[in-house]
């Protein structure tokens, strides 16, 4: 379970509008506030963060890869929804494969999609639909990971910036693979979550 305080909330809210990753126009539209990953590794010694290194594919050669991944969620609504809140959700998966011929040569995609759930009584569903295209390199001798989760936020996405409203937020993980699945596959995943 993800908590907020008031102070993480502040530095989100700054640094999205510092940052301006999202074009104005895009950050309206967007009902919760996305969330970023870094992959890597915390050395268990010196507490030092090392992200992943990189391959970057060379292109045209490299075989692409294109599918769907469907998330539905079915979240009960332990906490009651205030008139004009709203219920998001926000789906994120990472594929990766690493060369074991060549140490720390991976790969890595990272899908994000948000929705809005319907609420009907006590119970909200959200569909959230993520398409890809990954190209990884051919290589002779690789291991392969994909990994999917998921957050669901109770809240009011016309609160203003000063006043961010985000009463309940749940997240879990909903997808755990060693393989990549073939071209043109639509992977059908439900989980059920509460708020």
């Amino acid at each position: 379970m993800r908590t907020w305080s008031f102070a993480s909330l502040l530095a989100l809210v700054c640094g999205a509008l510092l940052c301006g990753s999202l074009p104005a126009a895009a950050q309206s539209d967007l009902p919760f506030t996305p969330h970023k990953y870094i992959f890597g590794y915390q050395d268990a010694k010196t507490g030092v963060f090392h992200p992943t290194p990189l391959a970057v594919p060379d292109g045209a050669s490299d075989p692409v890869v294109t599918g769907q991944i469907w998330l539905t969620i079915t979240i009960s609504l332990v906490t009651p929804l205030p008139s004009g809140d709203e219920v998001g959700c926000e789906a994120d998966v990472n594929a990766s494969q690493t060369e074991t011929v060549t140490p720390f040569a991976t790969t890595s995609y990272n899908e994000e999609a948000f929705g809005v759930a319907t609420v009907s009584g006590a119970t909200a569903t959200c569909l959230v639909k993520i398409p890809y295209s990954w190209a990884f390199p051919s290589a002779g001798s690789t291991i392969s990971s994909l990994t999917g989760s998921y957050v669901v936020e109770m809240g009011n996405p016309s609160a203003t910036a000063s006043q961010p409203t985000i009463l309940r937020v749940s997240s879990s993980n909903f997808l755990s693979a060693t393989t990549i699945p073939p071209a043109g596959t639509r992977s059908t995943f439900t989980v059920a979550a509460r708020l």
